[in-house]
């Protein structure tokens, strides 16, 4: 099944191939969201579980479907 929702970002490949890119798209995304500190932590900016979650979903929302399965699996 496709995905319903368009992807912001190209998700990482499996092998890390992408990391650097996709990690500096993902932080511009984030940043653009006002969830960088979800994932940079700040001493200026306390995070709330609901922020770090949102982070975390887009997060897992653009990494293959493989990898997801191996991070079960840790």
């Amino acid at each position: 099944m496709s995905d319903l929702v368009k992807k912001e970002i190209v998700e990482l490949a499996l092998n890390g191939s992408n990391y650097l890119s996709w990690s500096l798209d993902a932080e511009i995304v984030l940043d653009g969201k006002n969830l960088l500190h979800a994932i940079k932590p700040s001493n200026d900016k306390v995070t709330t579980s609901a922020e770090r979650a949102q982070a975390l979903h887009f997060l897992r929302h653009h990494i293959s479907t493989s990898q997801k399965n191996e991070n079960r699996t840790e």
